[in-house]
């Protein structure tokens, strides 16, 4: 149940509102689970064939992803007509598709057959999902996969996608069931964001095209928020992310830990990034102090398995991804994968938080970045050191000393297996501006030295290649072939009789199957069988013949080999000891412990130019679309962001984070956002809960406004008695919300007599239905009407220009409006055919009034 529970979440969180549901027993755990979630409708269809068509129809008409569910057998088989029909429509549809434990499959077992990739070519993405089992790491991918199947389902190319699921007996979670099968407690409290999802109430990895509206101003509010930000580059192809790379990493004062392979250390600009990771995180004293707030990763994932164990422990914080279609996350820690251009993205955001209007300011803490930048010195002090001052046929300082002797803009391919690793420990930076190439899509050793042939025939200059001796055994034929010994490569080959990454790991300790199966000594000289294949050979035995070896080799025309030869025993047990020394002398120091940073909200950011920039604040079941139908100035800058528990912005569990969601955190919120982005003054336009948060914002810091905008808003009930019992109906709709479910809620809400009855109400519900009910509840407990103190008084003593604006229809409202106009010396503004639901039902009327408002606020400011 633990394990079906965590699947309809994040299904839940990722957006899906609707489960049609065909009867089962394989599928129990599921079906329980989506009956259960207040943020899904579950659906009954008796036969499979027409539960997916079902599910087909509202997919269609909910404009959303929906997910289908039966048993296993040939229940699966009949969703194939509507698999089919959404491939070819473009329909997201979640199959899924329970089935038996493994040891089922291929016995005979009734009701069992092959459901792997059953559908085919037919679907977008398959996930073949693990079995249920109380491990924190299984938890976590559990959840990182239903994420990126909903991501498959509507990004890019929608349509279907397969889950399958299998399920072990029992099924059904009765009384003398739970009985016996109960969780450690101690496994529960260090897995509860596993179990329970993220604390944020938003799903467990967020996918997001570069064109999503809101994508930019959550990366940028992250990013200012964030006081001990990190931004981790793993490997990259080419150069073309290094000038966007820079100019971010420098605007915002970001330190970032540059892999070899991202290509960033090569070049005038090298210096500038923290090149000495793979020693500095060998430290465990450091290690425990770099604790990031926020991580930001571009490229793939980390070659260096200390890197990869670092973002392991990382403490639970905002980790983005930016870039690229593939998952790079093998530590499932991405809670936003920004999908793009690398560069453009960078480029996005630099643009929305400079542009005019904006001056955006990071709050990096100076210690933060004292402390790698001491760590990163002290570390290409101590390598240098150590690798100058000895005379070891290693094959690390070749790798460094061969990278510092090929000339500028040598492409220089490097293999997998240790040369790709020695790269990154050993070689920190140069000021040559070399590219780097290589195979980690699969990290395979084979066709390494053909794979180089075919950038040197691509390129048509000197390229170079870092190879070790197994890899070079792989693809001894490489030559075999008309005129490739004639291409320009130089090769350095490292050869030690073996595999040497194998001494990095315990089983080095079981000999002699180690020796035999793992180092696998071989005594072939390669460098006879490369020269019969045309290539010409050099043998270093000093370093001191390195550099006119390398100077011959790079004047000879063809394939020319170095082969550097060493003791694979012996070089294991200094590479061992080198980086335990290495580590040791890092300097360390302790960083003072760190307020945890509240979620910053979620913004976006459009027009430009010089007028007073405008804030718009959404109200209760909406988000920052909700303004999307206004026709505002573009010679201004218009922000909007989303509320706590609204849109993108996070939705905590109200019971571990109260204060979250209140009016009084909300105005918090809104003050760090302006002061981020320097805006001195804004015209702020709240409707409904957002002028509820307006004018708890304008009661914090009015100098910061130049006017406010209440639409639809009332300054509170000034009967302590009627906000109590406000407060006791608030908790009661909150409760209902949990147990009824969202759909309900929101048949419940937009029945209301003073909300829109046209074609843009049906948006809005579809809006609405976007929401999730435990950010919803949240913001009617936190910031109800309820809650908000009377500030009839307050509005009235404030030097503020004031704009009240309400539907004729809204009796309430309109008599609110023009007693503020009495007595706070407001403009009223009645805008006729509308009720509550102006935005909505008037939004060009709005619009007008708006700017004729902001245009006199500004002209008299002048």
């Amino acid at each position: 149940m633990l394990w079906a529970s965590a699947i309809v979440d994040e299904l839940a969180r990722s957006g899906v509102r609707d489960a049609v549901i065909a009867p089962g027993s394989r599928s129990a755990p599921l079906a329980l689970a989506f009956a259960a979630h207040p943020d899904i409708r579950d659906h009954s269809v008796i036969d499979e064939r027409n539960a997916a068509f079902m599910a087909l129809g509202l997919a269609k008409g909910g404009e959303r992803p929906v997910a289908v569910l039966c048993t296993s057998g040939t229940a699966a088989a009949n969703f194939f007509p509507a698999v089919c029909e959404a491939d070819l429509s473009d329909v997201p549809l979640l199959l899924c598709t329970a089935d038996r434990p493994v040891e089922l499959r291929d016995s005979g077992a009734a009701q069992t057959m092959d459901q792997f990739a059953l559908f085919g070519t037919h679907v977008r993405h398959f996930a073949q999902l693990p079995e249920s089992t109380a491990d924190v790491s299984a938890l976590r991918a559990l959840r990182a996969a239903v994420c990126h199947a909903v991501a498959r389902a509507t990004m890019v190319h929608p349509g279907p996608v397969q889950l399958n699921i299998p399920f072990r007996k029992p099924l059904e979670p009765s009384e003398a069931v739970l009985e016996r099968d109960q969780l450690p407690a101690a496994w529960s409290d260090a897995a509860f964001e596993a179990a329970h999802g993220r604390a944020s109430g938003r799903a467990w990895t967020r996918y997001r095209e570069r064109h999503a509206p809101d994508l930019v101003g959550e990366i940028g509010a992250e990013l200012l928020a964030a006081r001990r930000p990190l931004l981790i580059a793993g490997p990259i192809a080419g150069t073309g992310h290094r000038a966007a790379l820079r100019r971010f990493a420098r605007r915002f004062n970001l330190p970032v830990l540059a892999e070899a392979a991202s290509n960033l250390r090569f070049g005038e600009d090298g210096d500038m990034y923290i090149s000495t990771a793979d020693i500095i995180l060998r430290n465990n004293e450091l290690r425990t102090q770099l604790r990031p707030d926020l991580v930001l990763h571009i490229g793939g994932a980390a070659t260096s398995s200390v890197m990869q164990r670092f973002i392991e422990e990382l403490p639970d914080c905002p980790f983005i991804t930016i870039g690229g279609a593939q998952r790079a996350d093998p530590a499932h820690r991405c809670t936003l994968h920004a999908l793009g251009d690398t560069a453009t993205l960078l480029l996005d955001v630099l643009h929305a938080l400079d542009s005019d209007g904006l001056h955006a300011e990071a709050a990096v803490d100076a210690g933060w970045i004292e402390l790698l930048r001491a760590a990163d010195a002290g570390a290409r002090s101590a390598l240098r050191e150590r690798l100058d001052s000895s005379d070891e046929l290693f094959e690390g300082k070749a790798v460094r000393a061969f990278t510092t002797l090929l000339p500028e803009g040598t492409p220089l391919f490097v293999s997998s297996s240790m040369p790709i690793r020695d790269i990154e420990t050993f070689v920190d930076s140069t000021p040559r501006d070399v590219e780097l190439f290589f195979n980690r899509g699969v990290n395979g050793i084979d066709g390494i030295l053909s794979t180089a042939l075919g950038v040197a025939a691509a390129r048509g200059v000197r390229c170079a290649l870092i190879v070790g001796d197994v890899a070079t055994l792989h693809n001894l034929n490489a030559l075999c072939g008309a005129a490739l010994s004639e291409l320009p490569l130089l090769v350095l080959l490292l050869n030690n009789d073996g595999g040497e990454i194998f001494e990095l790991l315990p089983v080095r300790d079981f000999d002699p199957a180690f020796t035999r199966h793992f180092l696998t000594p071989h005594g072939v000289d390669i460098a006879a069988a490369l020269v019969a294949c045309g290539a010409q050979h050099r043998r270093v035995n000093a370093w001191s013949d390195l550099p006119e070896a390398v100077a011959e080799g790079l004047s000879h025309r063809g394939v020319y080999v170095l082969e550097l030869r060493s003791d694979i025993r012996a070089s294991g047990a200094f590479r061992r000891a080198l980086l335990h020394d290495l580590a040791a002398r890092v300097p360390a120091a302790a960083l003072p412990d760190m307020r945890a940073v509240p979620p910053p909200l979620v913004f976006r950011r459009s027009g430009g130019g010089s007028g007073t920039p405008v804030l718009l604040l959404h109200g209760f079941t909406r988000s920052m679309d909700m303004w999307n139908a206004l026709s505002l100035d573009d010679k201004r800058v218009i922000l909007r962001c989303d509320l706590p528990g609204h849109g993108a912005s996070p939705s905590p569990d109200v019971a571990l984070h109260p204060e979250y969601h209140t009016l009084e955190h909300t105005a918090e919120r809104i003050e760090e956002l302006l002061t981020r982005l320097s805006l001195p003054r804004v015209h702020l336009v709240g409707y409904s809960l957002g002028a509820r948060c307006a004018m708890m914002y304008a009661r914090h810091a009015p100098q910061r406004l130049a006017s406010l905008t209440l639409v639809s808003g009332s300054p509170g009930m000034e009967d302590e008695a009627l906000r109590a019992r406000r407060r006791h109906d608030d908790a009661a709709l909150a409760e209902s919300i949990a147990s009824e479910g969202l759909h309900r809620f929101v048949e419940h809400w937009t029945s209301m007599a003073l909300l829109a009855r046209n074609d843009a109400s049906n948006a809005s519900s579809r809006e609405r239905l976007r929401q999730c009910s435990r950010g919803l509840a949240a913001s009617l407990l936190g910031a109800g009407q309820g809650r908000q103190p009377a500030l009839w008084d307050t509005l009235a003593a404030l030097d503020l220009p004031l704009l009240a604006v309400a539907g004729e229809r809204d009796t309430a409202y309109v008599e609110h409006a023009l007693r503020l106009e009495r007595e706070a010396g407001a403009t009223a503004r009645i805008i006729p055919h509308c009720g509550h639901d102006v935005p909505v039902e008037q939004p060009e009327a709005l619009s007008t009034a708006l700017q004729e408002f902001w245009k006199r606020v500004d002209d008299a400011h002048c």
